[in-house]
């Protein structure tokens, strides 16, 4: 992935038996690309050079340069997401490649902790956080209710864990449009619930109505075209200049509410109520009730902490885990 990365993996190859082939940019989505524009593709152009065996029905194995194919991308989003658009060109374009089982990808490690003298490596966001709730349950205990209710190691670990998945949860459906605000509240009010799906349904038909109209009118213009264009000579004067009434008013352009076709109605994301990541930030939810509305108390020893907030309290225990180790992020493979 780029020339900096492609150095670093030059340097720890052996060159009479690997090479190593960087690529800058985002690969073609060949998923629903026409196979000249794969072919004439300048990012794919190397790849399929460089392995030897054709394309498609044109592919032959027997003649491939190299026993396997290493994909090596970044463990961010970005470079996820160009493995992706590899695998699927593979896929769909050298399948065999894929079948034999000469395709394989590289994990490297997002993050680097030491500890001491001790290193580990872990591959993303999930394992960091493991990580630190294993250095930080044991040492941190936190009361809810007033402290009539204690959640310790295992119990704790696992409602920070919910307490993650909850907060990323939200995160992903306030990417479809609804803002993360309005999600807590639509989960802790039935009612706003109720009426927000209600609008939703009035927009819908509205906007169905709306587009009716549109069509209909779309219709009767195409129709009396050919009368309109018989008519204008009837509808000017002797200098050329139209006659009074043949030009219809500014207004009638738009409808009653002065909006112009269905540009005034407002499209809201309806979806995300019927997804299922909605159905399970509602259990949720109820399990976390109390955190979210009162202030909880996290104790470390002898020190208190009062935090207020799903995520405050996620970082509040994670920190604690944090206290004598040192975590480093790669921002891709050319830092390792």
């Amino acid at each position: 992935e780029g020339d900096s990365a492609g150095g670093t993996a030059k340097a720890g190859r052996d060159k009479k038996f690997q090479a190593i082939l960087p690529l800058w940019g985002k690969p073609l989505n060949v998923e629903k690309a026409r196979i000249d524009k794969v072919i004439g593709n300048d990012k794919l152009q190397p790849i399929i050079a460089a392995l030897g065996i054709g394309l498609a029905d044109e592919l032959d194995l027997s003649r491939l340069r190299y026993g396997k194919v290493i994909l090596m991308a970044d463990a961010d989003h970005d470079g996820l997401h160009i493995r992706t658009l590899l695998l699927t060109f593979l896929f769909r374009y050298m399948r065999p490649l894929v079948e034999n089982g000469h395709v394989m990808i590289a994990q490297p490690p997002l993050y680097r902790v030491r500890r001491g003298r001790k290193e580990e490596y872990l591959k993303n966001d999930y394992e960091l956080n493991e990580y630190l709730l294993q250095l930080s349950v044991d040492r941190v205990s936190i009361e809810l209710n007033g402290g009539s209710e204690v959640l310790e190691r295992e119990e704790l670990a696992q409602h920070i864990r919910d307490l993650i998945e909850f907060d990323e949860r939200v995160d992903y459906l306030s990417k479809m449009g609804l803002a993360r605000e309005m999600i807590i509240r639509f989960l802790g009010d039935e009612s706003l619930y109720d009426s927000y799906r209600h609008e939703l349904q009035v927009q819908a038909e509205e906007r169905i109505k709306a587009e009716e109209e549109a069509q209909r009118a779309i219709e009767d213009t195409a129709a009396s075209e050919e009368h309109e264009a018989s008519d204008d000579s009837e509808a000017m004067d002797g200098d050329g200049t139209p006659k009074e009434g043949s030009i219809p008013d500014d207004d009638a352009a738009t409808d009653h509410n002065g909006h112009a076709g269905t540009n005034g109605i407002s499209h809201m994301p309806d979806d995300v109520f019927d997804h299922s990541t909605y159905d399970r930030l509602r259990g949720f939810y109820e399990k976390f009730k109390t955190i979210m509305e009162e202030t909880v108390v996290v104790k470390v020893g002898n020190k208190e902490l009062q935090v207020q907030g799903c995520k405050n309290l996620v970082n509040a225990v994670l920190d604690v885990g944090k206290e004598g180790i040192t975590v480093s992020r790669y921002k891709g493979l050319a830092e390792m």
